[in-house]
């Protein structure tokens, strides 16, 4: 450091207090003097006073709290996650992914297959009840469902929707029973398509002898249901087969044929005609009065269930001595027919029988 001089002495002062020593400039630090001692800080000019107004002002205003950085060691909280507040079991609510979830590739993507076509819906059950069949074969004229007209696709059930329908036999009254579909036909002219759709053992589709679960012919092909007792037991059993008749009215249609060499099936199927006691029947889908005279058998009173409420008709034909197949009448006119006669009503085939 500089040599400072002594404070210069006042004459016959001597109890005087010494004079503050000189303020000194600090030393100047020379380049390549690592040894010198460091420079004095910086004097630091005061604080510059605020208007009183701005002050307050200032300190008036909100402060605000900054988030403190995230501690990259800490495990994210489950509870703060979102969808934490759902209750149990809700789907958590839909993210909007916005352009994200436009791709190229959707263009490229094969549609999603289409639904299913729900199964048709099952009819009421229709019963014959056994108690009726001997007043129904001891009549000495009757009206036998022989078959059915099969065209395009039609169902084999126990209920009223079915287009061929099956009844279930009532042994007992409080025997009940529930709807089901045996069969599915489909018949184009020369092509045929039968399948079996029943889930339990009641339906049998047999080709030459063997179970099968479809066929594509009529030769070697058999349809069996099974019919119950009281009790469960197997009864008997209906037993039907496909034939191409060519006497049909409908060129695309087979002759799904009933065996009657049952007497139980035979009954089934037999409604009895009183003589000269009108007896109302519905015949497929049209309600007719039929009369038996003692010679013959008279329809009327049908053309009201004829015409279809969309103002088509029912198929509705007659078949005499052995000719082709006729409409009847629409104007409702009386309808005479002798035994051998067959009445197509629907898809159902009838044949007049007398002795």
């Amino acid at each position: 450091p500089p040599r400072v001089a002594p404070p210069m002495m006042v004459d016959g002062d001597e109890d005087a207090p010494a004079a503050a020593p000189p303020r000194v400039a600090p030393p100047m630090m020379v380049d390549g003097d690592e040894d010198a001692p460091a420079a004095a800080p910086p004097r630091v000019a005061p604080p510059m006073l605020l208007d009183p107004a701005l002050a307050e002002a200032l300190e008036s205003r909100p402060t605000v709290q900054a988030d403190p950085p995230p501690d990259p060691t800490a495990r994210p909280d489950p509870t703060a996650l979102p969808g934490a507040e759902l209750p149990e079991g809700a789907p958590p609510p839909p993210v909007d992914l916005g352009d994200a979830s436009v791709s190229f590739l959707d263009g490229l993507r094969s549609p999603a297959p289409p639904a299913p076509a729900p199964a048709p819906p099952l009819g009421s059950v229709v019963v014959v009840d056994e108690d009726d069949w001997q007043l129904e074969l001891g009549r000495r004229a009757r009206l036998r469902l022989v078959g059915w007209m099969v065209a395009r696709t039609v169902r084999v059930g126990n209920h009223a929707a079915a287009q061929v329908v099956l009844p279930e036999n009532r042994a007992d009254p409080e025997q009940r029973f529930s709807p089901a579909d045996y069969f599915s036909i489909t018949s184009r002219g020369t092509r045929l398509a039968v399948e079996r759709v029943s889930a339990g053992g009641e339906g049998l589709l047999l080709v030459d002898g063997q179970p099968q679960a479809r066929a594509a012919a009529a030769a070697g092909l058999a349809l069996e249901v099974v019919r119950r007792d009281a009790l469960g037991a197997e009864d008997f059993r209906i037993r039907l087969h496909l034939q191409h008749d060519p006497q049909l009215p409908d060129p695309r249609a087979h002759r799904l044929v009933l065996d009657d060499g049952d007497r139980m099936v035979r009954a089934m199927f037999t409604k009895g005609l009183p003589l000269h006691a009108p007896r109302r029947l519905s015949l497929g889908p049209i309600s007719v009065a039929l009369t038996w005279t003692g010679d013959v058998l008279e329809l009327a009173d049908y053309a009201t269930g004829y015409q279809r409420p969309d103002g088509g008709w029912w198929p509705f034909f007659v078949q005499q001595d052995g000719a082709r197949f006729r409409t009847v009448p629409e104007d409702g006119r009386l309808v005479v027919l002798r035994p051998g006669d067959v009445i197509l009503a629907g898809s159902a085939l009838y044949r007049v029988e007398a002795d």
